[in-house]
């Protein structure tokens, strides 16, 4: 699961199925759950331990929840936002009690595989806030997989990150020639020690306070790039 690096995200720690769930901030209001789960086998036990990790939830908490949920006998006729159970397998009946203990409606039209099942599921309890869904054929975005590739959006309004800013020293515009005389002045004598780490730290706070002296600090805003990554290397690397 990937979030932009703009938008407040925290990954919340769940039980030892294969789930991933982030904790999406929102702007002055609730958060939004958002859940990543993969069903890999017929076994009821990760839809038991998903169930119990929803119903640890508020009540009022926005849920959403999407993957690969592997119940293909489950009946998901005319596009219905709840299924039917036409088969025997226990998992089956505890994902139909999940949904309806935990308001979830689907949002996936059609099939979510080529074969023609629904094994991709996109589930919420908010459903004012799933907007713009459909699905296209893997290789219309050359993706290597049976599986329609799903698209939505979730209509709310996050809290963005704060920009970062950070300070670096303006050589261009510096005084290097006072900072050399500065130098050739300073003493670098340090007490006597064995130990080199000491023998560096003193000889650093010594250069740097003469370099605060004559070299101005400029701030800028963090652009979330390194700040070796100057404008020809990002040339470059458009280039190639």
């Amino acid at each position: 699961m990937a979030v932009k690096e703009n938008i407040q995200a925290s990954k919340l720690e769940r039980e030892d199925i294969e789930l991933v769930v982030v904790e999406l901030k929102r702007c002055q209001e609730k958060s939004v759950l958002l859940y990543c789960f993969y069903h890999p086998n017929t076994l009821p036990d990760p839809i038991l331990k998903l169930n119990s990790s929803l119903c640890d939830n508020s009540e009022s908490a926005c849920i959403i929840v999407l993957g690969d949920f592997n119940l293909p006998e489950l009946d998901w006729s005319g596009d219905q936002t709840a299924p039917i159970n036409n088969g025997s397998r226990a998992d089956l009946n505890i994902f139909c009690d999940l949904m309806g203990d935990n308001f979830l409606q689907q949002f996936i039209p059609g099939p979510a595989l080529l074969a023609g099942n629904k094994l991709d599921l996109l589930l919420c309890n908010w459903p004012e806030v799933i907007g713009s869904v459909r699905s296209f054929h893997p290789r219309d975005g050359l993706f290597p997989s049976d599986h329609y590739v799903v698209e939505f959006e979730i209509i709310l309004k996050f809290k963005r990150a704060k920009r970062v800013t950070r300070q670096f020293y303006d050589f261009k515009n510096g005084g290097f020639d006072s900072l050399r005389d500065s130098l050739t002045r300073l003493s670098f004598e340090v007490a006597a020690s064995t130990d080199v780490n000491e023998h560096w730290s003193n000889w650093k706070d010594l250069f740097l306070s003469a370099v605060k002296e004559h070299i101005p600090v400029k701030t800028v805003g963090d652009k979330k790039s390194p700040p070796w990554i100057d404008g020809e290397v990002r040339h470059l690397i458009r280039k190639k």
